[in-house]
């Protein structure tokens, strides 16, 4: 394929402004796609892509592909999330940022179960850390 074929190809996607997240960028590629009729009709569609996504990226881990392409499922399989988030009219940063600080307060929370047990949670099993985290989303409900 020569350079202007692919420069043509990419055209619609020149608008995405440079230096955003990838995040974002998946989310305006689905955007400018959407426009041209390239979409799901509902939102609960792109439940079924998302399962679909995930059953190619169990297969690959259980198959024990390489890492490229495990790497390649899961890229797919974010995308597809993202996409359900664009429907529901969900910014996907916020949605990620609001998730990682809730695992950060659970997983202090968890530290601090630990430490009042007298351990730590590298010397903790498992089992104990489950039975922590629960704790910790109980409290934090």
């Amino acid at each position: 394929m020569s350079a202007n074929k692919k420069k043509d190809f990419s055209n619609i996607f020149d608008k995405i402004p440079q230096g955003v997240t990838e995040l974002a960028r998946a989310e305006k590629i689905q955007k400018i796609v959407s426009t041209l009729g390239f979409d799901w009709s509902l939102p609960e569609e792109t439940l079924d892509k998302i399962q679909e996504e995930y059953e190619e990226t169990k297969q690959s881990v259980l198959n024990k592909e390489s890492k490229e392409k495990i790497s390649e499922e899961i890229g797919d399989l974010f995308f597809a999330v993202i996409n359900l988030a664009r429907h529901m009219q969900i910014a996907p940063e916020e949605s990620i940022s609001a998730a990682n600080e809730k695992f950060c307060r659970r997983f202090t929370l968890v530290e601090s179960y630990a430490k009042n047990d007298g351990t730590t949670v590298k010397d903790c099993d498992l089992e104990l850390l489950g039975f922590y985290w629960e704790q910790a989303k109980e409290e934090l409900c």
